[in-house]
């Protein structure tokens, strides 16, 4: 008996010590001085101050995960240079002038545009301290060369040093989606189920740490505390608040799971704050080629917290960020459209003022209107009634009140129909494809009446060989179906 009290004291002792070290981390975190500086941790780190533009990519995640790739590629231009992310503050960068997108062109003479990402990681890590490198930086504004380097094509030499500087907390963002639940295409919105995990750690000898000094250094332990839909875990834990926004985001109609989690080690704390939402976003959506139309939808996502160059991606080599993505894709079905992939992608926003950017994130899903229901419900039954009014040009022309009331009864009930379909169109300032198929629709409808009296006419003037009816019934129909073909990739073309 004392042997099992023996061996349960030891199997709980863990949990028993891990459990008071949570409670011990909830209370100090809910009660320090909000006001500490350590709440916004600035990382040190010896360079130039900068960081480089990453090419991210559904694709590259992808090759990540599989070991194709070791690292996400750099983003490079159409000359192959290297673009400029983040200019911190203080650094050597910042003073000599250099700020985000501008480019690096040449490291010490050789050019970086015949070199591979890892023959540049190599020429930059064995740059020593102190010592001057010479790089040749190609400086932008809006996009076009700087004014006063117009004769060299914006590039300048400067000569800068690593040195030691501090940097913004990097935050590492990582959206997952689950369920494309609905697309309101004519309120231009969508709804959307997902997973925003948002991360950073605490190296500040000063802050929590303090309770983790008597860890060892293999010691970890996680802490995870559950929040209501309603909570500010931000300001509940006094932790730093990186301010991630959504801008369209319009509203959020559940809030499935929130909390915080922590995980304490001898050296730092690391906080992962998960939120599952069900969520409106609005969205805006091209309808030339409607209903065959392939559509994009967009989130962007990013920090607003001051000098904000410090969010990025987390995890896109995890296969739970993979699982997600690829289940949305094939097994998840939202009420008329196919969802045909995602994607993600980050590019600068560099109109702030005083070489502030900022790191923009944005996740895309691609989706196709399933339009079957269009081509069954509202073009066959259009072709339909055209049919019928071409019959007039299988009764003669003498008979004009026959032809006259088949044809104008068509018209009438080609204009009955459209009014009865006129929910399932989208109402545009713009026509789309199904719009000008019905005009044309109207138009082609319209010609049996014209051609009907025009014929009757040209007999009552004895008119030799008056008749439309072979030229216009053998080719009436097959202009019309070449005008619809015709217009949908001239639409598809230039939206």
């Amino acid at each position: 008996m004392k042997k099992i009290i023996l061996f349960l004291c030891v199997l709980l002792s863990p949990t028993i010590s891990f459990a008071d070290f949570c409670s011990d981390l909830s209370n100090y975190l809910q009660n320090r001085d909000i006001g500490r500086e350590f709440l916004d941790i600035r990382d040190e780190d010896t360079g130039f101050g900068f960081n480089y533009q990453q090419d991210i990519s559904y694709e590259n995640a992808y090759a990540l995960y599989d070991g194709e790739i070791d690292s996400v590629p750099y983003l490079r231009d159409e000359d192959n240079y290297l673009m400029i992310g983040a200019v911190f503050e203080n650094g050597p960068f910042f003073e000599a002038g250099v700020s985000p997108n501008d480019r690096i062109v040449e490291i010490n003479g050789k050019q970086v545009s015949k070199l591979s990402d890892l023959e540049i990681e190599e020429i930059y890590s064995s740059l020593e301290l102190g010592v001057p490198t010479k790089l040749s930086i190609q400086f932008l504004e809006n996009d076009f060369f700087k004014e006063s380097l117009d004769d060299t094509n914006g590039v300048k030499t400067i000569e800068v040093s690593k040195t030691n500087f501090k940097f913004p907390n990097t935050v590492y963002v990582a959206f997952y989606p689950y369920d494309l639940i609905d697309v309101h295409a004519s309120d231009f919105s969508f709804e959307l189920e997902y997973h925003l995990n948002i991360n950073f750690f605490d190296n500040d000898p000063n802050g929590p740490l303090q309770l983790t000094k008597d860890f060892s250094d293999s010691q970890e332990v996680s802490c995870t505390y559950p929040a209501n839909a309603d909570d500010d875990i931000y300001s509940k834990y006094n932790i730093f608040n990186p301010l991630i926004t959504i801008p369209s985001l319009v509203e959020t109609k559940n809030i499935k799971k929130k909390n915080l989690i922590v995980i304490a080690s001898k050296n730092e704390i690391y906080y992962s704050i998960n939120t599952r939402a069900v969520s409106i976003f609005s969205n805006y959506f091209e309808f030339q080629t409607f209903p065959f139309e392939t559509l994009n939808i967009n989130i962007e996502y990013y920090s607003d917290y001051p000098n904000n160059d410090l969010i990025t991606y987390k995890d896109m080599w995890d296969g739970m960020f993979l699982y997600y993505n690829d289940n949305l894709v094939d097994n998840m079905i939202t009420q008329g459209f196919d969802i045909i992939s995602t994607n993600y992608s980050t590019f600068l926003d560099d109109s702030w003022e005083d070489k502030e950017s900022n790191n923009i994130l944005n996740f895309e899903i691609e989706i196709k209107r399933q339009s079957f229901y269009y081509i069954a419900k509202v073009m066959t039954p259009i072709f339909v009634i055209l049919l019928l009014s071409w019959g007039v040009f299988w009764i003669k022309p003498e008979e004009i009140e026959s032809r006259l009331t088949i044809s104008i009864i068509c018209f009438l009930a080609l204009v009955a129909y459209n009014f009865v379909i006129g929910d399932a169109i989208p109402k545009l300032s713009y026509l789309t494809w199904m719009d000008t198929y019905i005009l044309l629709s109207y138009l082609v409808c319209a010609c049996t009446t014209f051609g009907a009296i025009y014929e009757f006419r040209m007999l009552q003037k004895d008119v030799e060989n008056p008749y439309l009816s072979n030229y216009i019934a053998s080719t009436g129909l097959v202009i019309f179906a070449l005008l619809n073909i015709l217009i949908y990739y001239l639409l598809k073309l230039f939206s």
